[in-house]
């Protein structure tokens, strides 16, 4: 999170806060969570591990991707009437 806060005012998609967040939070969670699938997997030498890590990151980003439109949507509408007062 520190790296994306770092890089918000050259990251023109990422210049509002709320944004710089939930990238900073969600991207390196999941490609940590691949490390350490790996890094498990490796060490007790069983597949397992990977599979399932594999698997909540792939639900993950399905979820994400399924909830970011309505959620997308409602923040619009809650910043268009913050913006006009409503």
């Amino acid at each position: 999170m520190p790296v994306i806060s770092a890089l918000r005012p050259w990251l023109p998609p990422v210049r509002e806060k709320p944004f710089a967040l939930v990238m900073g939070w969600f991207g390196p969670i999941g490609v940590l969570a691949l490390f350490y699938a790996v890094l498990i997997a490796r060490r007790i030498k069983n597949d397992t591990a990977w599979v399932v890590g594999s698997l909540i990151v792939a639900v993950s980003i399905i979820v994400h991707g399924v909830t970011a439109a309505p959620f997308a949507k409602r923040y619009q509408r809650q910043a268009s009437q913050a913006r006009w007062g409503r």
